[in-house]
Order: C-alpha cells, then sequence, then structure tokens
C-alpha cells in the first residue's frame, strides 16, 4: 500500500503542475497548421497552429478548476441539506429533501445531466445541483450514527443546543469520513464535465477544455491523432490518481457507497 501512496502522490503532483503551468507558464504560438510532434512542438499543433501541449495543459487547469469549483459548491449545499434532515425541524423538510434526492438519483447520471445542459443551464450550476446529493447522503448518515454517541449526549446535557452540537462536536468527527471520499467524488465530477464538455454544453468555440479538445477527434481522427490523444491521456491519468488518491485515504475507513 506504500507503493499505492508514492504513486498517487506522484500523479497528483503532475496534476498540480498542470494547473499551474498551463495558464501561466506556457504560451500559446501560433506554428504551421497540423505539425505533427517535432523539437519545437513537442506534442504538435492543431488545425489553427496553437501548440497541442500548450492547449492541453491549459484544457487541464480549466477543468480541473472548474471541477475543484462543482465540488466546493456541492459540499456546502450536501452539508447544508444534511445539518436540515438531522435537525428534523420539520420531518416533512427532511422526507421532501429525501425524495429529492431519490428522484434526481433515480436517473442515469449523464442522462439527466444532458437533459438539464439542453435547457441552457451552465454547466457548473448543473452540476454542483447534482452531485450535492452525494454530499448529503453520505453526511446525513454518518451525522445520524454519531449525533447518539455519549460525547455528543452529554454536550446536551450541558446546555448546548442541538444545533451547536452538531456544528461543534459532531461535525468536525465525521469530516475527516467525508474527506477521504472527496477525491473520487471529484473523479465523477470530471468525467460528468468533460463528457458535457465534449457534446458541446457550457464552452464556447473560443475556450479550451478537455472535453472541447476531445471534441476534435470527432473532425481529425486518426488523420492527425496528436491533437487529442494528450488530453485524454491526461484525463485518463487524473481520474486514475483521484481514484488511487481515495482508496489510499479511505484504506481504514468503513466503505460507504456515495450513491
Amino acid at each position: 500500500m506504500h507503493s499505492t501512496r508514492i504513486i498517487a502522490a506522484i500523479l497528483v503532483l503532475g496534476i498540480a503542475v498542470c494547473v499551474i503551468i498551463g495558464p501561466t507558464y506556457l504560451e500559446t504560438t501560433r506554428g504551421e497548421l497540423l505539425i505533427s510532434p517535432t523539437a519545437e512542438y513537442w506534442f504538435g499543433t492543431d488545425s489553427l497552429g496553437r501548440s497541442i501541449l500548450a492547449r492541453s495543459l491549459g484544457g487541464m487547469a480549466a477543468s480541473f478548476g472548474n471541477a475543484i469549483v462543482v465540488l466546493f459548491g456541492a459540499i456546502v449545499i450536501g452539508s447544508l441539506m444534511a445539518i436540515i434532515s438531522i435537525l428534523q425541524l420539520d420531518k416533512k423538510v427532511d422526507q421532501a429533501i429525501i425524495l429529492s434526492v431519490e428522484a434526481i438519483r433515480a436517473f442515469p447520471t449523464i442522462v439527466l445531466v444532458l437533459l438539464f445542459a439542453a435547457a441552457g443551464i451552465p454547466n457548473t450550476i448543473l452540476l454542483i445541483l447534482f452531485f450535492w446529493t452525494s454530499i448529503w447522503r453520505l453526511l446525513r448518515n454518518l451525522l445520524a450514527i454519531q449525533q447518539n454517541q455519549p460525547y455528543a449526549l452529554n454536550a446536551q446535557l450541558f446546555g448546548m443546543l442541538k444545533p451547536q452540537v452538531l456544528l461543534i462536536e459532531v461535525l468536525p468527527n465525521v469530516w475527516s469520513s467525508v474527506r477521504n471520499y472527496l477525491p473520487a467524488l471529484l473523479a465523477e465530477i470530471l468525467s460528468v464535465q468533460t463528457a458535457l464538455e465534449f457534446l458541446g454544453f457550457g464552452v464556447t468555440l473560443d475556450e479550451v477544455s478537455l472535453g472541447r479538445l476531445l471534441s476534435e477527434a470527432l473532425s481529425l481522427g486518426f488523420a492527425a491523432p496528436w491533437v487529442w490523444i494528450p488530453s485524454l491521456v491526461l484525463l485518463i491519468i487524473s481520474v486514475s490518481a483521484l481514484i488511487w488518491l481515495n482508496l489510499t485515504l479511505s484504506e481504514n475507513q468503513r466503505w460507504i457507497p456515495l450513491g
């Protein structure tokens, strides 16, 4: 398992380097159209003469940055909804949340996302509204278990209100378990987001992203594979690194499905 930690750390570090140097260090210079990899252009150029290396790293930075924003939004909304459910100020509210989550999760992820994307909802908002359910489901189960533990009951006996107990005592204790599953959730977000971009949702013609770069395979195919293969490799490496990181973090945790 130590080798898994090392591999995961190396891959995650590589992703971080791409995100940092992609938009700042490499410049997209123009050269000849569709040049195969050379000493000057390591990954060749695209149909407009732009460096594939620069565009791939820039696309990685853009897609990964958007996925992190979605993850943060999902954490905020999912945590809030989980606390509301556990407080049970009104059981009808909890039942409404449960029915909403079940309705969302009843459909295959990509099908439901495509339906709402076709309605013109921005990708970031759309993905947040979908993936908060994963955080809610996991956190609600953990809070429900921990709120009946002796330390939580003792806090209430000392005069703390139930919302205070959840926020101050219980939530910090369960957060480590939630944190361990965030890499897997981020990998799923990145995959779905790339699929939307590949199909043309949420990105304009002048924007760069992994999905947008992969869509060039539809027009160029194997006539110029160097245009889209780097983006595909970056996506596979990113998702694999996040999954390995998830396995490393959760090796000592009891497995709880994300939904």
